[in-house]
């Protein structure tokens, strides 16, 4: 039964007294169940112009190509919980369609009422079950159709928010998508999805299906707040098999809620793929209310699977894609939700993925463009515990494949050319947990697993976090108090800020990569590749790289690297907490585990002019460094050891290798008090090292074949234990040349 809803006699009354409120739009009420599409612009009983409501006991359920509700007119629609609209076992279903095809704006407010109206309920709301299921391809859950590209028509809007909170939209058919808004499209209000199932055609299909696609325009936030699955297959070569799909314009913020759950599952399966834009919402632009930033924030979780079963082989199981690419500008940085705090209840975000595909990716090259342009990841400006990063992962976030002997990267930063950068103005906070896993098998090729790789034309915060000057050693290293990215305040929750932070916030602060199985490979917590910019890391977490094998005899590569430097940029390491890089020990003793390589800081580099690494304890915690440290042939090159007390005292347990630059006894290692150095400490033989070790500090030097050269840098000694120091020195029979050379 179709009825109109009139106004009350009261209301009536009211408004003859008060002629200024207007008249209600009538409301076409279905209480019933339809067999025939519905349209705002015919709804009203005498074929006028009417909101639609789909009531307690009312359905359409319609068998034909096309729309079963369509708003083609400044008019809303709401559909209340229990209802169904149905358009099964049809190609080119639609559920609801927003017709802007015309090029005519919609407005389903109280504004775009003719004359003095008002609407009962504004713009569009969804409780019903929207159900696409059965035979047929390409159908839409809710599509707003803009009008033909090729027409010459302008970008239409529709005016209203659009709230999905409870509505259930299940779809089976290729190329289906669940929400879609189209390039010549503008939805001017919020987006709330609710949940969505979209599933292939059949067990052999090649094309996938896309939750959510938006090629036009939205100014307001997209939030999603219940679970979206988007299912393919295994078949290799799948295409557009897409959780959400972002290549228009958001000028809001992208939003994963509490709770919700974005799973995408089957080869090549991709999660959040944004190459469009999400910028601040421009109040003065907007017809609805909107206060987003441009930011891209998950509180729930998105994974990407090769496939929904449980694996059931160690080889040939289908690969998913990357969890969350971005390739397009983000003003408003990234969030992923956590904890702040011990005992801090908020909900982690979690990003996952199951294949080769890293599980955070940022990079030009995802907008597939022959030439890529620069892209720009913003300030995240709602964290007010650790202001001013572009990029915090206060959650989880993991890549493992699901077959052994493929490599992993959990995040990949990178740029595509000099003129197609990647930058995070404001630098990375991690204070959750970053894993990458690999296994390689026997007799096959090493694997790598990468916790964070910082690709090529990378540039992460600006350079000028710290900056030395030359000439005066340790305290060339200059900690700015007016720099706004150095912490000027006493708050034990904030971190200083540089380029990339690592905290133990909340007990976090995880950056782990780890490599296992047979035939060994590498792997490495944090690369910074050639020509990206990275120029300071302060850690009070745990940055980590294990590799392990079962065949110590056969292995021949297995190499462990927790901070590797190949591009010369970075000049400050701050270690509060811990640096571990640590390989199984092979028969040939060929394994290297190496907490922080910087060789490529050459005379040349951006860090040839200093470098210092700082391992202090702190009133909260010990440091500690274990396993080699490598430099390049810079100048300046610093080891400063600093404990606390007794209980948190700072240590380096590896061994120290200077490359020696052009100044004599510029390069240095300090051990001050409560700190400890035990390993062989080398130098060139020409420039040497300045060694000062300090009143409680502890030099535990087990050089034995190649003595340390020490040097003076005209100011201070070149090898100097002070009074309280303690120098320990392990003597071989053999080595008869000195194990000191000053």
């Amino acid at each position: 039964m179709k009825k109109l809803v009139l106004l009350s006699s009261v209301l009536w009354a009211a408004l003859a007294v008060s002629p200024a409120l207007g008249q209600t739009d009538p409301v076409d009420d279905i209480t019933t169940a339809l067999t025939t599409p519905v349209a705002t612009a015919t709804a009203a009983s005498d074929g006028t112009a009417a909101d639609i409501l789909l009531d307690t006991n009312g359905s359409i359920t319609v068998t034909t190509a096309g729309a079963a509700v369509t708003i083609n007119s400044n008019n809303s629609f709401e559909s209340v919980a229990g209802t169904v609209i149905s358009n099964q076992n049809t190609a080119n279903a639609v559920g609801i369609l927003v017709d802007l095809t015309s090029g005519v704006p919609l407005d389903s407010t109280n504004d775009g009422c003719t004359g003095t109206c008002t609407h009962t309920f504004e713009g569009i709301t969804v409780a019903s079950i929207i159900n696409l299921t059965g035979t047929g391809t390409a159908k839409t859950g809710l599509w707003l159709e803009g009008p033909d590209p090729t027409s010459g028509l302008p970008l239409t809007q529709f005016i209203g928010n659009i709230n999905m909170t409870g509505s259930t939209i299940s779809i089976t058919g290729d190329t289906s998508v669940g929400v879609k808004i189209d390039s010549l499209a503008e939805l001017d209000g919020q987006l709330t999805l609710g949940q969505m199932t979209l599933k292939p055609s059949s067990t052999t299909s090649t094309f996938g299906d896309i939750g959510l696609d938006i090629a036009g325009t939205v100014d307001g936030d997209i939030a999603m707040t219940s679970g979206i699955s988007v299912q393919g297959n295994k078949v290799a070569g799948v295409s557009t098999l897409i959780g959400m799909d972002i290549t228009g314009t958001i000028n809001g913020n992208l939003m994963i809620n509490t709770g919700a759950t974005l799973g995408i599952s089957g080869a090549g399966a991709q999660g959040i793929l944004i190459t469009g834009s999400l910028n601040p919402c421009d109040m003065s632009a907007a017809n609805t209310a909107c206060t987003g930033t441009g930011a891209l924030v998950n509180d729930g979780s998105i994974n990407t699977l090769g496939q929904l079963a449980s694996l059931t082989q160690n080889t040939g199981n289908p690969v998913a894609g990357i969890a969350v690419g971005i390739g397009g500008n983000i003003a408003g940085g990234i969030f992923n939700g956590g904890p702040t705090f011990s005992g801090d209840t908020a909900a982690q975000g979690s990003i996952s993925v199951q294949g080769l595909a890293p599980a955070v990716e940022i990079s030009p090259s995802l907008e597939g463009l022959t030439t890529p342009t620069a892209i720009t990841i913003g300030v995240y400006t709602a964290d007010l515990v650790d202001p001013n990063f572009s990029f915090y992962n206060r959650g989880n976030i993991g890549a493992v494949s699901s077959n052994s002997g493929d490599s992993t990267t959990a995040v990949f930063i990178g740029g595509g050319n000099p003129d197609a950068t990647t930058t995070l103005s404001g630098g990375i906070l991690n204070s959750g947990t970053i894993t990458a896993v690999a296994t390689s098998l026997a007799k096959s090729n090493p694997v790598s697993a990468i916790a964070i790789n910082f690709g090529s034309y990378a540039i992460v915060g600006p350079d000028s976090f710290y900056t030395f000057q030359a000439g005066q050693g340790i305290d060339g290293f200059v900690y700015n108090p007016n720099d706004p990215y150095q912490k000027i305040d006493t708050d034990p929750l904030h971190d200083d800020q540089a380029a990339f932070v690592n905290s133990s916030e909340a007990n976090g602060g995880r950056i782990i990569a780890s490599i296992g199985g047979a035939s060994g490979g590498e792997a490495d917590a944090i690369l910074i590749s050639p020509t990206a910019t990275v120029p300071s890391i302060i850690n009070s977490g745990l940055i980590s790289a294990v590799a392990t094998t079962t065949d110590l005899t056969n292995t021949t590569e297995l190499i462990a690297r927790a901070i590797v430097d190949q591009s010369g940029t970075l000049n400050f390491i701050q270690n509060n907490g811990i640096i571990a890089a640590a390989a199984a020990k092979l028969t040939n003793g060929g394994q290297e585990s190496i907490a922080i390589d910087l060789h490529a800081d050459t005379e040349d580099s951006a860090a040839g002019a200093g470098v210092l690494i700082l391992d202090q304890g702190t009133v909260d915690t010990a440091a500690r460094i274990n396993g080699d440290i490598l430099f390049g042939t810079g100048d300046n090159q610093v080891v400063d050891v600093e404990g606390a007390s007794t209980t948190n005292t700072a240590a380096i347990n590896g061994n120290i290798t200077y490359g020696g630059g052009s100044t004599a006894g510029s390069d240095k290692l300090i051990v001050g008090n409560f700190g400890t150095v035990t390993g062989i400490i080398l130098s060139n033989q020409t420039v040497g090292i300045g060694v000062d070790v300090r009143s409680g500090g502890t030099l535990d030097l087990l050089n034995n074949a190649t003595a340390l050269f020490t040097a003076s840098d005209g100011t201070n000694p070149a090898f100097h234990i002070e009074s309280g120091g303690t120098l320990d020195l392990t003597m071989l029979q053999e080595f008869r040349t000195g194990i000191v050379d000053s």
